[in-house]
């Protein structure tokens, strides 16, 4: 029996990896000839009644693989970078990245600590430190600064704020069991913790409360989505005075719902009051930061302990991409880090990237920055942002010239929510309608009203797009409010 790799010798690997890469490109330029989404008949359970019922004994050639991404694949698939969708956030798909993910896969190391891959470890160290400079972040962020901060590269903004809220938990635990005169232990000493957030958080840092066995308060924001300072304070007075320990708080710079901004500086004058930590989550409007205009007007952060941004939505950097920085690497380690002997690296003050996360192994995400930043340049990078704030900005003007729907919540960083007026069932259906035509949105639930999202969508979008979407919006609006479909 013979021991080759079928198919991937030499030249078989680089002619079909042409035929992959061919077909990346051919599928990007021509993505507007795609439905949005794969089509009605496809419903959960689809594919066991195409595929075999159990796994192939013999390799099968590449051809054959080949007509499976076209026949089996590519219907089930939603197309996230097509300018028809529009649906939760954009997320980014930039060429240089996807470099990156072939280079890194080809490589194939588990860079847990720097003895495993040096590279790993010491580009992601350059990168945060890049990016935290380009946002404008406090020196307390720079791993350059050494003043204890620094940055990681997480899959995701809700692994960031779970590795948060639990360095958070373990260092109070820790400031209260030094305490002599409490006289409690750690387990109750945990189940007095109190954290805080809005009722616009993300729906991440309720589970990382959970995971993290915390109780979290949620409370209720202003009539601008806000969170404001006196609601939140008077909640951590409350907790103090009935022997509870706040610890932690969530805030927004950006919510999911409807890109709203908490009243940051005066959340983070009041956790430092009471020695809380706050977390900034600016997932999705982070890239803000990097314009200076904008800066000028976003919230202070000066004062947040951890802040968390992902590169892979509106910097176009392909998913998974979320950086976190935080002001206390020690306590990030204190809390996560783990030594076994195995683990141990001859290298000495160096950050071992496995004690600032859940998972031991990690991939090779600062590669995709770094193509990316290399390969286009911060100068189109800022451009491309700025486009999509025009590109925003130019739906919400069709929206407001038309009258008959209502944008209740400041339009910021592209995203637009409507309703139709005096009529949340009307929304509803409005709704309803919408998703079965080839675009593709998603709705929220805001003070008890429905609102439509429009996130103006991925890099490809431009003007056109937008008139195309808005011309099938005001077509169905049309037939709902004549009746005609209703």
């Amino acid at each position: 029996m013979s021991n080759a790799r079928p198919e991937f010798l030499d030249k078989g690997f680089v002619e079909n990896g042409q035929k992959l890469l061919k077909f990346v490109m051919e599928y990007h330029n021509n993505i507007r000839n795609f439905p949005v989404r794969p089509t009605p008949a496809l419903k959960p359970g689809y594919l066991r009644s195409i595929l075999p019922s159990k796994a192939n004994e013999q390799p099968v050639d590449f051809s054959s693989l080949y007509s499976d991404i076209v026949n089996i694949i590519l219907p089930g698939i939603v197309h996230w970078q097509s300018p028809k969708f529009h649906g939760y956030f954009p997320t980014g798909c930039s060429y240089p990245s996807l470099y990156a993910d072939i280079i890194s896969a080809a490589f194939s190391c588990i860079g847990f600590n720097w003895s495993a891959c040096p590279i790993y470890t010491e580009l992601e160290i350059v990168m945060v430190d890049w990016i935290a400079k380009e946002m404008g972040l406090a020196k307390k962020f720079l791993f350059e600064a050494k003043l204890g901060g620094g940055g990681i590269i997480q899959g995701s903004a809700s692994e960031a704020v779970t590795v948060s809220i639990i360095a958070a938990r373990e260092k109070k635990i820790s400031e209260i069991l030094a305490n002599t005169s409490q006289n409690l232990t750690y387990y109750e000493i945990l189940s007095k913790l109190r954290a805080y957030a809005s009722d616009q958080v993300h729906s991440s840092v309720i589970k990382a409360a959970r995971l993290s066995a915390i109780r979290l308060t949620i409370i209720e924001s202003e009539s601008d989505l806000r969170l404001g300072g006196d609601r939140l304070l008077e909640h951590i007075k409350k907790d103090t005075n009935e022997g509870l320990f706040p610890f932690f708080a969530s805030t927004n710079i950006g919510t999911t719902n409807t890109c709203a901004f908490d009243d940051v500086e005066t959340i983070g004058k009041i956790c430092q009051e009471h020695k809380i930590w706050l977390h900034a989550d600016a997932a999705y409007s982070g890239v803000l930061f990097f314009i200076e205009e904008f800066r000028k007007v976003l919230p202070k952060i000066d004062l947040v302990q951890s802040f968390a941004f992902n590169p892979h939505k509106l910097m176009d950097i392909c998913f998974d991409c979320s950086m976190l920085w935080i002001e206390d690497g020690n306590a990030m380690k204190s809390a996560l880090g783990i030594y076994p002997t195995y683990l141990k690296s001859d290298a000495q003050d160096i950050i071992e990237f496995k004690d600032w996360q859940v998972p031991l192994g990690r991939r090779f995400r600062s590669l995709k920055i770094y193509f990316h930043i290399k390969l286009l340049g911060m100068e189109h990078i800022r451009s491309q942002i700025r486009n999509y704030i025009k590109l925003g900005e130019y739906f919400e003007s069709l929206v407001q010239k038309d009258g008959r729907l209502f944008i209740p919540y400041p339009v910021a960083c592209g995203m637009v929510c409507f309703y139709l007026k005096n009529s949340d069932s009307l929304t509803r259906y409005l709704y309803k309608k919408l998703i079965e035509r080839d675009i593709y949105l998603t709705s929220t639930e805001v003070k008890g009203r429905l609102l439509v999202r429009f996130p103006v969508g991925c890099s490809k979008v431009d003007k056109v797009d937008l008139d195309e979407s808005w011309k099938l919006i005001s077509e169905v609006l049309d037939d709902v409010l004549t009746g005609k479909d209703y």
